[in-house]
Order: C-alpha cells, then structure tokens, then sequence
C-alpha cells in the first residue's frame, strides 16, 4: 500500500480479520454440505415453512422439498430474497407471524 492510504483499506489487510474471514468461509462450506433428508420426515410437532420465493441463495426446489419432507408442514410465502426479513421486513415480518400464529393454533 502507499504512504498515506485510507485506514479502511489497510484495514483490509490488518491480522485479525483474516481468522474471521477464515470462520466465515468454513461455515459458508459447512451449510452448503448441510443436508436434512435423512430426518426431515421425522419432525412430529406442527410447522411452518417460509419460502422467499425470489431467493438467489437456497433456490426455490429446495425450498420446497424441504417443506414437502415435512408431514402436515403449512408453507408460507414471501415474495423476496433470502434477506428478505432485512431488507424488506414490511414483506416478510407480516408472513412470518402468519406462521407462527399457524403453528400456535395447531398445538
């Protein structure tokens, strides 16, 4: 870097962020491995399935399947992305109490 660069960008560079970076790659590879198909049909208590119809990180198939997997599952959807409770809450907080109150009532 050149004398004098921004401190955000020798920031980038510092030690102690590069343990973190290193945390968060290791558990990016454990959720991509992540795989419930094996129990997925054991699940005995009521529930709800968010599906953000428009997400970019866990396609819509998969999704889906999850909530297919699970007996008597209501699913519940949300016209947004994966960050959807972030970035549009006003979408997405309104379906979430939706299911909540579904599971409540099923008790």
């Amino acid at each position: 870097l050149q004398h004098g660069a921004p401190v955000v960008q020798r920031g980038l560079l510092d030690g102690p962020r590069l343990p973190r970076l290193g945390l968060a790659l290791q558990a990016g590879r454990a959720i991509g491995r992540f795989n419930s198909r094996e129990w997925i049909d054991e699940i005995d208590v009521p529930t709800s399935v968010v599906i953000t119809m428009r997400d970019r990180v866990v396609p819509l198939r998969r999704q889906v399947r999850l909530f297919e997997g699970i007996h008597r599952a209501e699913a519940f959807r949300v016209d947004g992305d994966h960050d959807s409770i972030a970035a549009n809450p006003d979408r997405f907080v309104p379906t979430l109490l939706r299911a909540v109150a579904s599971v409540v009532e099923r008790q």
